[in-house]
């Protein structure tokens, strides 16, 4: 007797969605610690080494530029990991999808 009973295979499927969503949420708040911290960093910096008005300008411009340059390569590594695990889920969902496939024929 061939068990019809799928409910094992989308529990799984759900159970590996909900980690991917989960780790999605991690990773914002993970992105907005980060991105808090450098403001803060950078705000403290300036007022407590003021300068004159034309250097502090060049200044903030120049840790804006890095600051975007980290948010940006961050940003990439996050979405390069997300996209692997996506495929990652995709597959596994193909590869049970195969196997109750051969189990019903």
């Amino acid at each position: 007797m061939v068990n019809t009973d799928h409910t094992h295979v989308r529990d799984r499927h759900s159970s590996e969605n909900f980690l991917i969503l989960n780790n999605m949420k991690v990773v914002r708040v993970v992105m907005g610690v980060a991105i808090m911290g450098a403001v803060a960093g950078a705000i403290a910096g300036i007022l407590y080494a003021p300068d004159k008005g034309y250097k502090t300008r060049r200044r903030l411009m120049a840790k804006g530029e890095e600051f975007r340059k980290d948010l940006r390569s961050r940003a990439e590594t996050v979405r390069d990991d997300l996209s692997r695990k996506v495929r990652e889920v995709k597959d596994k969902a193909d590869e049970l999808l195969r196997v109750g496939r051969k189990v019903l024929s």
